[in-house]
């Protein structure tokens, strides 16, 4: 089973708010978005990109139900931690404050991990979903490379996402499921995922 959401082929460091984009343009067909009003409700930084939560606010202040689910577990290696502590260490220290905003707009924060089975289910119920990967997995490559894909479907194979790019933009993407699990679950993800639905 595919959703059918709407694709848009993204910007450079715009994946979360093109994903954005795509979940409301899939709830709210009639109306039109502002990539930049998105990304200002999103919390994006210029530099370092959008948390998780930040984007759960945003599609949170446009009305939409809105479930975050995140779960921390295994830590990312000496290598993986050092770069990501580096480039992001000192955004990440803005994520509290971010949580509370999120949770005083209405956001339902689940600290749990949303398996495979919560995954199908959720889109059998023609909710949609944004995942936080890391895109190295996905291109074989090693270390850590978060990015935001819509998750539209699934069959006994594949999982399907809409890979916002910028480079290689896909709709429908077809990603094998261990791949996809692998890339959700990874350290440095806290296999945060976004679980968007109408009010």
């Amino acid at each position: 089973m595919i959703l059918d959401v709407p694709f848009y082929p993204g910007k450079k460091y715009y994946c979360a708010q093109d994903c954005a984009l795509m979940v409301l343009k899939f709830y709210y067909p009639e109306k039109e978005f502002d990539i930049e009003e998105i990304s200002i409700k999103s919390i994006k930084h210029q530099e370092y990109g959008t948390m998780t939560i930040g984007l759960a606010k945003a599609l949170r202040e446009y009305g939409l139900n809105v479930e975050f689910y995140y779960k921390t577990g295994e830590e990312m290696n000496e290598t993986d931690k050092k770069e990501f502590l580096e480039k992001y260490g000192e955004y990440m220290n803005q994520e509290k404050e971010i949580r509370k905003k999120a949770k005083k707009t209405g956001v339902k924060i689940k600290e749990k991990e949303f398996t495979l089975k919560e995954l199908k289910d959720t889109l059998n119920k023609n909710k949609v979903i944004i995942s936080l990967i890391n895109w190295n997995v996905l291109c074989k490559k090693d270390g850590y490379q978060g990015h935001f894909v819509v998750i539209t479907g699934y069959d006994e194979k594949y999982i399907y996402s809409h890979n916002p790019g910028p480079n290689y933009p896909e709709k429908n993407m077809n990603i094998l499921i261990e791949t996809m699990e692998k890339a959700r679950n990874y350290p440095g993800t806290n296999r945060e995922t976004i679980l968007i639905s109408r009010l």
